[in-house]
């Protein structure tokens, strides 16, 4: 069910993505997004305290609004700042961090494990 709600709020967060891409910095709009991320999390992490179900779906929904925002840039910056020869070559490039990206992060999350570090 969790799962569903990154689904859903995808369609909508990408027109965000475009309108804050249009008018602000993209610094600005990353430092928005981690910030929405990081609240996420911690409304997550309240689970623990609270038990209820109402809290994950809601910590899960404010996790997902940024990650369109994220995903989007690629395809933004490549059409902002290369020409049509660059553009299709860096936008495969730079789609395929996200999948490098979280595989790597599953190595690293298993070879530490109990405090010791297996690296």
């Amino acid at each position: 069910m969790t799962a569903i709600i990154f689904s859903l709020t995808y369609i909508p967060m990408t027109f965000v993505a475009i309108y804050m891409f249009r008018e602000l910095s993209p610094t600005f709009t990353f430092r928005i997004a981690c910030i929405i991320c990081i609240a996420g999390g911690w409304i997550r992490s309240f689970t623990n305290i609270s038990n209820g179900f109402g809290v994950i779906l809601f910590g899960y929904t404010v996790i997902s609004l940024p990650y369109p925002i994220m995903l989007s840039s690629v395809t933004m910056i490549c059409n902002e700042w290369l020409t049509d020869n660059e553009r299709t070559m860096w936008t495969q490039i730079l789609g395929l961090c996200v999948p490098i990206g979280t595989i790597v992060s599953f190595v690293l999350a298993g070879c530490v494990y109990r405090g010791q570090n297996y690296v």
